[in-house]
């Protein structure tokens, strides 16, 4: 049933992205565009004390759905409001709030209600109400359509614009004679704000991965993927983000072969963006023996050590040796080890593969002279030491 139930979850998941991938800007004029900013206005106008109208930096729809980030404007002239005059004039005067509001809206039933809205975001406060909503990010985007103008209460009376928020880029040019907004200290960018919260997501994502190993509650596995899955959209350039994504699905990929499949996909772009991510590697080969894609986990895991030969312990060369033997390529797998042997002579678990891969492919003898040396290697793991032993005694009876 757990199965069954992760495999519903991960679906959901990929379907939730796809039915709002259309997301659009209601051209100016239409009445979808006006009822939307006419449920949003009154909220406004009540907290700053005045009427307005908006200048829009993003109003999408879709899917019963609606997104608007604008900045409201005084309805009879456009100008930028005083911000000094209203009520939240001690934030403004001290940075914390913009000149913005955000809304995310939703129709019931042919009339729409705010759902979330914030009024002066400091932050970029979508960020949360795609985890809570399950929305994609590209709902919450901007269109850059024609319909970044003033939107005003009817549709006759001019269209408007004004001085853009310090926090978001302009949506238009501000007009010579427009009032000043009141002075207030510069706010991050809004990329530094989401590479901020990418980094966020991901720590939230490795915390409660890790406390879902121990505690097994699904509740904090699939919080876990959501904050990954969060992190790789805010910033998709970050090997770590896609690692940690990969990492939750690997964590159920025993029990579904989507979150495998997904897992695998997310460690190969994890690599794509930092060959040298050894972790990716390693994860990614696993993934790849337990489908018994042989060749392709050997790649990584070659690879990786190359990249870090301190790698090269016993469990890692132990699961090489299976694969080079299961996909009849000892003789790579000899080849391979013996030229890490000339590099890193000390290297015993890797000495000890080469003498299991060359017992593999006839050449026995070969063999008894390096199991010999990891043997009477003080520094050689017991267990290497153990098994040169073992390995010697078995094959030399064999060989009789």
């Amino acid at each position: 049933m757990k199965s069954k139930s992760i495999a519903v979850f991960l679906l959901g998941m990929i379907l939730a992205g796809l039915s709002l991938a259309q997301a659009a800007e209601p051209p100016a004029g239409s009445p979808l565009r006006a009822m939307v900013l006419d449920t949003l206005r009154p909220r406004v106008e009540r907290d700053l004390g005045q009427p307005v109208k908006f200048v829009i930096s993003t109003l999408n729809v879709d899917g019963g759905w609606a997104y608007v980030s604008a900045t409201p404007v005084r309805a009879a002239d456009g100008a930028a409001i005083d911000w000094r005059r209203t009520r939240f004039a001690r934030e403004i005067a001290n940075g914390v709030m913009s000149d913005m509001v955000d809304a995310l809206l939703r129709d019931e039933g042919g009339r729409w209600g705010i759902v979330e809205y914030a009024l002066g975001p400091s932050d970029v406060v979508w960020v949360e109400w795609i985890k809570k909503y399950r929305l994609p990010e590209a709902f919450f985007l901007g269109t850059g359509g024609a319909g970044s103008a003033a939107i005003n209460p009817s549709p006759n009376p001019p269209m408007a614009t004004a001085p853009s928020s310090p926090t978001r880029p302009p949506t238009q040019s501000p007009t010579a004679d427009r009032a000043p907004l009141a002075p207030k200290p510069a706010a991050p960018a809004p990329e530094e704000r989401k590479r901020e919260a990418a980094f966020d997501a991901y720590m939230v994502a490795l915390r409660t991965l890790e406390a879902f190993e121990a505690s097994h509650d699904m509740d904090q596995w699939q919080e876990g993927l959501e904050a990954a899955e969060w992190a790789t959209r805010l910033d998709s350039e970050q090997a770590d983000y896609w690692r940690a994504l990969g990492y939750a699905y690997a964590l159920v990929a025993g029990e579904d072969h989507l979150a495998s499949t997904m897992a695998e996909n997310a460690f190969s772009k994890a690599i794509s963006r930092d060959g040298r991510d050894t972790a990716a590697r390693l994860s990614l080969a696993q993934l790849q023996l337990a489908r018994a894609s042989f060749s392709l986990a050997l790649d990584n895991l070659e690879a990786a050590l190359k990249l870090k030969p301190e790698l090269a312990v016993s469990p890692v060369v132990a699961d090489m040796c299976r694969a080079y033997i299961a996909d009849r390529q000892a003789v790579r797998g000899a080849r391979y080890f013996a030229k890490f042997l000339d590099a890193r002579p000390k290297a015993q678990s890797v000495r000890l593969g080469l003498a299991i891969l060359l017992n593999e492919t006839g050449r026995a003898k070969e063999t008894f002279p390096l199991l010999r040396i990891v043997a009477e290697d003080p520094l050689a793991s017991q267990q290497d030491a153990a098994q040169a032993s073992e390995f010697e005694k078995a094959w030399q009876e064999a060989g009789r």
